[in-house]
Order: structure tokens, then sequence, then C-alpha cells
């Protein structure tokens, strides 16, 4: 079958694990920048390309645990191959998506990592669904705006996870760290701007007023458990806030300077009223409180409500 007529039957259609490689490989050969988002990472990814298609701007971001090497599910080795071969990767812990964008227009969604199981190429693979569509302005820079929080990696880091792992001496996955020791993997981009969904959706003193829709999805956002605020202080929206506060003068900004300030960079299509970003603006403060954060510290200023960087820690 011609290229294009094979690329135009993948088009906007459910693709299984038995058709995704043959999707994967017409795009990738007509396209000349390929981002592969996937959580996991095997040596199957490698059959993906041929020796003509590593001189094309590749991008991958993984999850890459420390857990998920030492479980098999990420292939240091096959990561160090692909870094020599001029891929630029990135890591952030808590990746889970399988997304394959190609020349920031076409794009591959779905359940399908970067593994034997999950590309067909083992004897018992797994089934896979993905979706083959066309991404809209809009959601190139949502997936932008995530992309740019996670941290590359170079064969130097890959060679730091590679004899931290040789120190493990657990297999239990409670006992494993989720991070690096041997590496700063903390996101370290500015942020360019918020989406709605980078909001809180609930005031955790009071999740029962709230739909389970909105309090499943603050926890996936960050985290279920009160005493642990990483994911809180890695979030968009914590970080957003912490970048404008500490560009003040002072290191601190009032309510309705944050309001403005948020309104003025959303990046949906359609921006909310300014009281909805009051409420969600109200919801992250609460946040501060419930997690005891002490990197932000609000106090009141002739009836005004100020947020403070905290310059003693």
């Amino acid at each position: 079958m011609n290229i294009n007529n094979r690329l135009k039957s993948s088009e906007n259609k459910l693709v299984d694990t038995n058709t995704v490689t043959d999707v994967l490989n017409v795009l990738i050969e007509k396209s000349n920048s390929i981002i592969l988002i996937s959580a996991f990472l095997t040596g199957s990814v490698l059959k993906l390309f041929k020796k003509s298609d590593y001189d094309k701007d590749i991008s991958l971001y993984i999850r890459c645990r420390p857990s998920d090497c030492i479980s098999g599910s990420c292939d240091l080795d096959v990561l160090k191959q692909l870094i020599s071969k001029g891929i630029n990767c990135y890591v952030d812990y808590k990746l889970h998506a399988k997304l394959y964008i190609f020349d920031s227009k076409s794009a591959v969604i779905g359940s399908s990592n970067l593994t034997a199981n999950g590309l067909g190429f083992s004897n018992y693979p797994n089934f896979e669904l993905n979706y083959s569509c066309e991404l809209s302005p809009s959601d190139l820079a949502q997936i932008n705006t995530y992309l740019a929080q996670c941290v590359q990696i170079s064969a130097d880091d890959v060679e730091k996870m590679q004899q931290e792992i040789v120190n493990i001496s657990t297999t239990s996955s409670a006992d494993i760290p989720i991070e690096w020791k041997t590496i700063d993997l903390k996101p370290r981009e500015k942020i360019a701007g918020l989406f709605i969904e980078d909001f809180p959706k609930c005031n955790p003193f009071e999740l029962s007023d709230f739909s389970d829709e909105d309090v499943l999805h603050d926890n996936v956002m960050f985290g279920k458990d009160p005493l642990d605020i990483s994911n809180f202080e890695q979030s968009n929206i914590y970080r957003f806030i912490y970048q404008f506060i500490s560009e003040q003068e002072d290191k601190s900004a009032s309510f309705g300077a944050i309001t403005a300030h948020l309104h003025n960079n959303i990046l949906d299509d359609f921006s909310p009223y300014r009281s909805d970003i009051k409420k969600y603006l109200q919801n992250f403060i609460f946040y501060l409180s419930y997690l005891n954060c002490i990197k932000i510290f609000i106090y009141k200023k002739n009836y005004r409500s100020i947020l403070k960087i905290n310059t003693n820690i």
C-alpha cells in the first residue's frame, strides 16, 4: 500500500496493539520532528527506527523511577543508547501518559507504552487501544506546558542511575525510593501560563462539599497524604504562583495581584471569569494551610490577604 494511503487510513481512528507499530512507523517516516511520551521504555523502542531516523529531531519523555528500572519497566542501557544516537531524553516521576506527536500536529494517544507488550512485539502482547488524531494549537500548548517541567538527562546521569541501582539491596517496591539520590530531577523550567485543569478544584478541609470528580482531580494532582507536600510543591499552580511572588521586590504579593496575574496567563481558549479565578486561588490558599506549607505563608495587611515567600528557610 502507498505510504500516504497507509497514513490516511490510520488518521482519526482507533489503533490496537496489532496495528500501532505500523501507524507509528508511517508517522516516523514522514515526520521531521518527533515527541515520544511513555511511562515505560524497553529495547523494543529501537525497532521503531531506521538508522536515518536518528538524524531527525526526536525527544523522549519517560517516568524512569528507580523502581521502574529494577522491575524492568525502564531499561537504562536502552536509554543510554538513545542518548548516544542524539535523542533528547527527559524524565518526570509523575508521568504516566502514552502520547506520540509528529511534526507538532499528528498524534497517537492511548495506552501503548514503548515496550514489547505495548507495541505488540512480544509473544503475548497486551491488548492496547490508542487513537490516531490531529492536535489543535490549544492541545499543543497544554502539552508543551507540561513538558516544560520535565528534566533532561545526560549519559552521565544514566551512569549514576545504574550505579545507584547496583547499591539498592532490596527488591520490595515499598522500600525502593521514588526518586534518584544521585541526580537532581526537580523541575527547573519557568512556567509560561496555566490551564484551568492546573487549578485545585476543592477546599481540602471540606471535601464532602465537592463532587467525586473534583476530589479525584485534586488527589491526582497533589496526592492524598497530608504529610507529604512534595506533589503539591511540584504542581504547576504552586510553581507558577511561587515564581510570580519570587519576582516581586519584597517577595510578597496580594490576593488581588495574584488573581490578576493568574487571569492574564490562562492558556485555555476560553478564559474563566475573574470570580472563578478567585475561588481557585482561595482553594490554593486552603491547601497551603492544610499541608502545613512553610515556603509560602499568608498574613493580613490593611484587610488584604498577602502571600509571602519565607526567606528564612
